[in-house]
């Protein structure tokens, strides 16, 4: 959540003011360890507190950027948020008389952050794909472990788990605060450590002086997205694999979709395999995705959005950027093109393309009151819309499934005008409810 308010605030508001993440991390740091081994009674609040408002807070904020999400369910999305909100509003309450509440929610939520990553990796062999396994899998040994009270007490396991979430949250700001302090101005924030593990940023952009005033007059970025379901000819249709990872035609071929960046008229990124991988009809869905997913081959990037249209079909969703700079795009285009080689889980169209608009959208929002700024995309709703698709990604792979909800989410947050919160929820209920009365209607 930070790490993408920095990007869309600029590393040039923070630098100089380093040592307020830092001591922010530091104080986290402290609390964590207070509540993981200080007093009882005054940390079990502190951790009642703190995670009940977590999940209330996630949970409104879910519902509220749900009233702006055309292309999500709101009937889905209202049971996921009131899901989060009644959770809260349980840990919240139960700091008055019991623990357990509190321990199954932790519960609960660690099976279902285990049970995503665990899926992810077994559909998706991507880079690194053993570590994220392993967490899965200790989440899941956990989740019950907390849930009923053993071997440690309730207490005494809800105030470990507290602790060290906030510890680890507390180092993030830390590393970050450091991060900047070091930082030289001409580097983008992307080339923080914390951006460097998959090599996604590797070109990401070195500049020397200001942007050039022309460029403000450009056209809009342009975002391409063809997501997997919009493409395929009549698809078999697939619960949650069909969006974000690959849907499969009525004779038995994928169609894992594609991502695009264009800013007319001499600036299109997209990138391409240069053969299409060949699967034997006897593998099986699973099989034939864990076979893409670990082939490295030779890649090409195209030169036009006409082009893209000419060799396959249009893109079923396109999305515009006012607010970008484009000196920062280009110079990330003319570094990560300089290598074509192209990988379906760590170097595809979508990780480009995600990447790329990260670089044209960081500085956006830069301002004279940066930690005023900051507090307000933390309150964001499509901020957080646009971090759960991020953490997705980053947990897996870039798919045209995430990135078009990613882009979407940053759209929203970029909009000049934003939609007030009580109309954002009385829009969402609407809806819901509309959605609620449709499905009845099918079951009857």
């Amino acid at each position: 959540m930070f790490q993408l308010a920095f990007i869309l605030i600029g590393a040039k508001a923070f630098r100089g003011k380093w040592y307020i993440v830092a001591g922010l991390g530091v104080a986290l740091i402290l609390l964590g360890l207070f509540v993981a081994f200080g007093p009882p009674s005054h940390a079990l609040l502190i951790a009642h507190v703190l995670l009940g408002s977590i999940f209330l807070s996630n949970g409104l904020l879910v519902a509220l950027g749900g009233a702006t999400a055309q292309n999500r369910s709101p009937l889905r999305a209202f049971l996921k948020s009131g899901g989060l909100a009644l959770m809260g509003a349980l840990v919240l309450l139960s700091a008055f008389w019991t623990p357990v509440a509190l321990a199954v929610a932790l519960g609960i939520a660690l099976i279902v952050d285990g049970a995503f990553r665990i899926t992810s990796t077994i559909v998706i062999l991507f880079p690194g794909w053993r570590i994220v396994m392993l967490i899965g899998v200790i989440e899941i040994l956990a989740a019950p472990m907390i849930a009923l009270g053993w071997p440690f007490s309730y207490e005494t396991a809800i105030l470990l788990a507290t602790g060290l979430m906030l510890a680890l949250f507390g180092r993030f700001l830390l590393e970050f605060g450091l991060s900047f302090r070091t930082l030289p101005p001409e580097f983008s924030i992307l080339n923080l450590p914390y951006f460097a593990g998959r090599g996604w940023y590797a070109h990401a952009p070195i500049l020397v002086g200001d942007d050039d005033p022309e460029d403000q007059n450009r056209p809009p970025l342009t975002v391409y997205v063809w997501t997997p379901v919009g493409v395929a000819t009549d698809p078999e249709r697939t619960l949650l694999m069909d969006r974000y990872l690959a849907a499969v035609d009525k004779d038995g071929s994928y169609a894992t979709g594609h991502s695009a960046l264009e800013v007319k008229p001499d600036l299109y990124i997209s990138h391409y395999p240069s053969e299409e991988l060949a699967i034997p009809d006897t593998m099986n869905k699973l099989s034939s995705l864990q076979k893409l997913a670990d082939t490295t081959q030779k890649g090409e990037f195209h030169a036009s959005y006409e082009g893209d249209v000419d060799w396959w079909c249009a893109a079923d969703v396109k999305l515009e950027f006012p607010r970008y700079s484009y000196r920062r795009l280009l110079a990330f285009w003319l570094g990560y093109s300089q290598d074509s080689t192209y990988h379906l889980t760590n170097r595809n169209c979508s990780v480009i393309a995600a990447a790329g608009l990260d670089a044209a959208l960081e500085g956006v929002l830069a301002g004279k009151r940066p930690w005023l700024r900051l507090l307000g995309l933390l309150l964001d709703p499509d901020l957080w819309g646009a971090v759960l698709a991020r953490n997705r990604a980053t947990a897996m792979t870039w798919t045209p499934g995430l990135f078009h909800d990613y882009a979407r989410a940053l759209g929203r947050v970029l909009q000049p005008t934003k939609m007030p919160w009580v109309t954002r929820l009385k829009w969402f209920i609407y809806r819901a409810r509309l959605s609620a009365r449709t499905f009845g209607r099918k079951g009857e």
